[in-house]
């Protein structure tokens, strides 16, 4: 039951056992439903001849302009974006930092700070990643030519070359903004920009940015791992364009197989509310704000879309965590 719960003055056992059961049926219920709509909308993806799990190249739609995507972030989530576009057919440029440091096992192999493998270090590690992944992130090792890598200080400049720019950095506004600022110094009417946050809002992330670049921008938030993860959040706002927002559902549910829901520009937007809003974040100040029902409800739903048998994954909780540390005030306060 809710933190604080009593039962009624006068209550008996029976009755009170007889509520809890009600609560149980009514959350799996809405459980139920919940499974149900998600599997539907994956069906309807399905018939579409959709990319999902398998490599048929009978089913997959013609190409789309969409030729070249540039992944910024080379971590669990980028490296699994940059797997999916690559299962998809997709070239794709995968950057990330430089280190800041020479680590000892570099140093014994007399590597010095303007070695390529040094300064490519972190998006080597996610290539590797995508190499040893189980369950496989990539439909075949042939598909792994599809990824060039880099680092954002000698390679930043390749991104004028794509088509769509998904940047996959860590939950932090400021570090994105910046980001985004050097992104518009280079980008090209036309490109997509998109970002794979769980929950920062697009208006604060587009502060400073031109009228253009705003209408090209949007968010893309893949689950993880995203080769087996059917959803994905697409969430735009005032200053996004309609007719990209529409394009690219079209692209990413024909081309890379997901199921779509759309979001508000509200704090972390569905996924993270569900997770974590709802008490799935062990210690979240939200969790009493729900009933029993809401939270099995809420719970069956996570587990549906997780490849984790016990609920979301490490990195979803990070990140969720994250976002939730700042945003907790916008979340109770948001009528939305």
């Amino acid at each position: 039951m809710p933190p604080g719960w009593r039962p009624r003055r006068g209550a008996t056992w029976w009755s009170v056992t007889a509520t809890a059961w009600v609560s149980l049926g009514a959350g799996f219920g809405l459980a139920a439903l919940v499974i149900a709509a998600s599997n539907a909308l994956a069906e309807e993806a399905a018939v579409k001849g959709m990319v999902l799990l398998k490599n048929d190249s009978n089913v997959l739609p013609l190409a789309t302009t969409l030729s070249k995507v540039a992944v910024l972030g080379a971590g669990v989530m980028g490296s699994g974006i940059a797997a999916h576009l690559a299962n998809a057919g997709i070239s794709c440029l995968m950057l990330d930092i430089v280190p800041p440091a020479l680590s000892d096992e570099e140093k014994k192999k007399g590597l010095t700070e303007k070695s390529p493998a040094f300064r490519n270090r972190f998006a080597l590690k996610g290539l590797e990643g995508i190499r040893k992944s189980r369950p496989s992130l990539i439909y075949s090792q042939k598909d792994l030519a599809r990824i060039a890598i880099g680092n954002f200080d000698d390679d930043f400049a390749k991104i004028a070359e794509c088509d769509w720019i998904v940047e996959v950095v860590i939950e932090n506004l400021a570090i994105k903004q910046a980001l985004y600022a050097k992104i518009e110094a280079l980008w090209k009417p036309g490109v997509v920009v998109s970002s794979n946050t769980s929950g920062i809002s697009i208006s604060q992330m587009m502060e400073g940015r031109g009228k253009e670049f705003r209408r090209h921008f949007l968010v893309t938030h893949f689950f993880n791992p995203p080769r087996y993860m059917r959803l994905l959040e697409i969430v735009s706002c005032r200053y996004t364009d309609p007719a990209t927002t529409a394009f690219m559902a079209d692209f990413i549910s024909k081309r890379l197989g997901k199921g779509i829901v759309y979001a508000k520009d509200t704090p972390n937007f569905i996924g993270n509310r569900v997770a974590f809003g709802t008490g799935g974040h062990r210690g979240s100040p939200l969790a009493g704000s729900f009933t029993e029902a809401h939270i099995l409800a809420t719970t069956q739903a996570i587990w549906y879309v997780s490849p984790s048998p016990v609920g979301t994954t490490t990195t979803t909780l990070d990140a969720g965590s994250l976002v939730e540390e700042g945003q907790t005030d916008e979340i109770l306060a948001d009528p939305r």
